[in-house]
């Protein structure tokens, strides 16, 4: 018994699998080698490579990395359209189960779940920081840019490791105009010309690229040259290089704003004095 698969019954738009991935599971209690076509958040769409006997409403066992275990029911069987001598098999989802089988397969979650929280948790505490800067220069508590940025990187170093921060303004003739804003690794300034040259490559691509086995962070108006330990951290370097950048040139118009400010009720206190005499 088959039933069509038919495209106007879906409840959830499939992503069909490019270069099909091959998977194990277990059809009724029997193992079986299928390959996975396509897939949607209710279900999973085989194509079985072997002559299997699937039936409607049997109910299949998809192992995942043996760690993740899916429980379906078989939907609707039909040909494959690639290669109609190929079932293509619809599985509905019931169920998911983690159920790890080795003591090692739940350190690893941990470890995988840690290493997600101290990512999120480091750019929580880098978005208050943020908060607190824009609300002191706001105050115009803070009236030299240096200053803002100066404090923003030390947090950066003492959080996610050593590293230089770059501002990246468009040159004279199209290029990439970049300056170091803060120096905070060991690398000296004998190297400087080759890694400000490194920099405004990655600025002209807006890209990030490695360089030396060392990550230039791309992030808009800034680019994080990192000299620590990147494995696990390029994600969140690279939001915080954006999110910077995305900053410094709203910073750079507020801390403007203060300082004429300053300026002018500097001036205008002069000529109440001037007025006095």
């Amino acid at each position: 018994m088959s039933l069509e698969n038919n495209q106007e019954s879906r409840r959830h738009p499939r992503i069909e699998i490019q270069g099909r991935h091959p998977l194990d599971v277990d059809l009724e209690g029997k193992v079986h080698s299928m390959l996975v076509a396509d897939i949607s958040e209710g279900g999973i769409g085989f194509v079985s490579e072997e002559q299997t006997a699937v039936n409607p409403n049997d109910v299949m066992a998809i192992g995942i990395e043996q760690v993740i275990n899916l429980r379906g029911r078989v939907r609707w069987v039909g040909k494959d359209p690639a290669n109609p001598a190929r079932t293509h098999v619809g599985v509905e989802f019931q169920s998911v189960i983690v159920h790890p089988k080795r003591a090692d397969d739940v350190q690893e979650m941990v470890d995988a779940w840690m290493k997600i929280s101290q990512s999120y948790s480091t750019f929580d505490s880098f978005l208050r920081i943020l908060d607190i800067i824009d609300n002191d220069i706001l105050d115009g508590k803070i009236v030299d840019f240096a200053d803002a940025v100066s404090g923003i990187a030390m947090w950066m170093e003492q959080s996610v490791g050593d590293l230089d921060l770059w501002h990246v303004l468009e040159g004279m003739d199209g290029g990439a105009d970049v300056h170091l804003m803060v120096e905070l690794s060991s690398a000296g300034r004998d190297a400087f010309d080759d890694r400000a040259s490194r920099v405004a490559a990655v600025a002209q691509n807006k890209v990030t690229k490695w360089f030396e086995h060392r990550p230039y962070i791309y992030g808009e108006n800034v680019v994080i040259e990192y000299f620590g330990n990147y494995e696990g951290k390029i994600d969140l370097l690279h939001k915080l290089a954006i999110l910077l950048g995305k900053r410094t040139r709203t910073w750079t118009k507020l801390l403007s704003k203060n300082i004429a400010l300053q300026v002018l009720s500097e001036q205008i206190s002069r000529q109440r004095g001037l007025d006095d005499l």
